[in-house]
This record gives structure tokens, sequence and C-alpha cells, in this order.
């Protein structure tokens, strides 16, 4: 079987939200920064900043309102399955729902250093829904100083096990390829291996600015950071090439099938702020469309969604053809 996007960019569907339905239907005006696919119809997605949780049954057709959070910034959301899942973000907060996001229960680590609100978790990867990891950094205002974290708990959230002193760096992102060890983003990438971390890249010329995404492809990992760049490794991490493809931040990277990826971003220094490629990262091509930041990529069988800035919800089907 053989994947191809010919009209990628044109077989492109934005959804616009309106009230024609006021009890089952709203109007997303929310920054939206990450969203997880239950199924083919069922779609969850939540507000950056407002803590709203939003969700559409019938493939983004309406949307309604599941329950709203704190008024802080989450990073991360993450569903073992239709009714357990996580969020994790700014003071130190970490979230579980039993109910598919109707409540949510607060299960936080404790820090020993200093007030819970200065810990930001960033990373989230949970393989079941008792067993798990957050990551980020904690902020030392007084002395200046940033502290690495990384959390794993065995028993729902009960209790986390510090496991801080392990990494190299804080890490922004935390995902484990098919079969292989955990991996994790920040200021570089690095892989865990029975509990010791190993640094596969450091840039010391800080010219590749926060690493927030990598992806695995069938014979090759790429990475995208805040500054534009694609990092590609055809040897499991052990050496990199570094390309600069836009100035834009590059917030997410993901493997479509058949040599093409996908990265979007932000269009905080120029336009243009999805990027496809064809032939595994050689070279790229940038959709005219305008479109808003761009936070989140997920996929569903043949549907990428996309997530992002002021309501932005974007939805492509990829054509599947059988030689």
């Amino acid at each position: 079987m053989k994947v191809f996007l010919p009209n990628l960019f044109l077989t492109s569907l934005l959804f616009i939200l309106s009230c024609t339905s006021p009890e089952t239907t709203i109007t997303i005006s929310d920054s939206l920064h990450d969203i997880e696919i239950l199924d083919e119809k069922h779609v969850i997605v939540y507000g950056y900043g407002t803590g709203t949780v939003y969700e559409t049954r019938d493939g983004g057709i309406t949307w309604s309102q599941l329950t709203a959070l704190d008024s802080i910034y989450f990073e991360q959301l993450q569903f073992l399955d239709k009714k357990h899942g996580w969020i994790c973000g700014e003071n130190g907060q970490v979230l579980l729902t039993y109910d598919g996001g109707k409540t949510w229960h607060l299960s936080p680590p404790k820090s020993s250093k200093s007030k819970d609100k200065n810990m930001l978790f960033y990373g989230m990867l949970f393989d079941s829904p008792r067993k798990g990891l957050v990551s980020g950094m904690e902020l030392n205002t007084k002395e200046r100083k940033i502290h690495k974290k990384l959390f794993r708990t065995s028993d729902g959230g009960k209790k986390w096990e510090d496991l801080s002193a392990t990494i190299p760096f804080p890490l922004l992102n935390l995902v484990t390829p098919p079969g292989g060890e955990l991996w994790g983003t920040g200021r570089g990438i690095a892989k865990e291996n029975e509990g010791t971390w190993e640094v596969l890249f450091m840039d010391s010329t800080r010219k590749i600015n926060q690493i927030r995404s990598v992806a695995f492809g069938d014979n090759m990992t790429m990475a995208v950071d805040f500054s534009g760049h694609v990092l590609r490794s055809i040897d499991d991490g052990a050496n990199w090439s570094i390309r600069q493809i836009t100035k834009n931040r590059l917030r997410q990277i993901e493997y479509l099938g058949s040599k093409t990826w996908i990265a979007v971003g932000d269009t905080n220094k120029e336009s243009g702020n999805l990027f496809i490629s064809q032939d595994d990262g050689t070279s790229w091509e940038t959709s005219p469309e305008d479109y808003p930041d761009i936070h989140r990529i997920a996929r569903w069988r043949n549907t990428v969604w996309m997530v992002g800035k002021n309501g932005f919800i974007l939805k492509r089907t990829r054509v599947e053809l059988i030689d």
C-alpha cells in the first residue's frame, strides 16, 4: 500500500463554528492548544488559558463544552480510552478524568524546592490510566534558577516518584516510538534506557531553540524547534542534519507514511506555518493558505486534525491508493 497526498492543500476543510443549535453547538473562540481523537467522530480539544474543554461527537460539525477547568495554561492532553484522560500545565497542575472529560480530579506531584505555582509541566506520557510520567521545570525566582523536573506514577497519581536527577535538561515533550525507548526534547534531544538518559543532540551554538516535537518515520527520525529548524537523523539519533525551513516557531512534526511529513507552527515572523515534505525531508513545500498559529496535530487513520489560535480547527483527509 502506498499513501499519496496529491491535493493535500486543496482537500482541506476548515470548520467555521456557529451557533446553529444553541443546545449542542457553540462557537469556539479560545486559542486551542491540544487535541485528542477518541474515535472517528469523537474529538476533544481545550482552550489555552481558559481551561475550557470542548468535544465533538459528529466529526467536527458541531461542538459542545464538556467542562471548564482553572483559567491557567495547560500544555498537554492525553486520553488512554474514552473514559480515562490526563491533562497537565502550569502551577504544577496534573488532573485526571474517569468519565471522558466531564469531571477532573487534581493529582499533582509535590515539590520540595519552591511553591507549586512555580512548577510548569510541559511533557506528559501515560501508557495506562495508572502508569505515566510528567516533565517540565520549576522556577526559583529568588535564585533565578530553573530546576529540571520529571515525575513518575504507578497508581494513577496517588503517589509520584521524583526522577528529576536522572534527566539531562528540562523535558518539554515525552514520546515513545513503537517498540522503542522513551525520548524527550527540550534544549536538546535525549533517550532513556533502563533509567539512564543519553543525550543524542545538544546545540552548543544555541541556534536551536526549544525542540518541542520529535517524530519517527520508516527509516528516520525528525524533530522541529522554535527557530524554524528541522532536525533529521537516519541512524536512530546518533547523527543529525539541520535545516531551517522558516523563521517562524515550529511546534510539531508528524509522519504520515510513504516518506511524507508535515510540520506546523506559528506565524510570529513571516507568513506560512504549514509545511509538507514528500521525500523524507529532502525538500519542503509551504502551504499557500494563511492559517492562524497551529499548535498541535493529531491523526486518526486517514484523517489529520490540527488546532491552534482563535478557535482554529483544520481537518484533512489522506488519499490512500493500493497498487
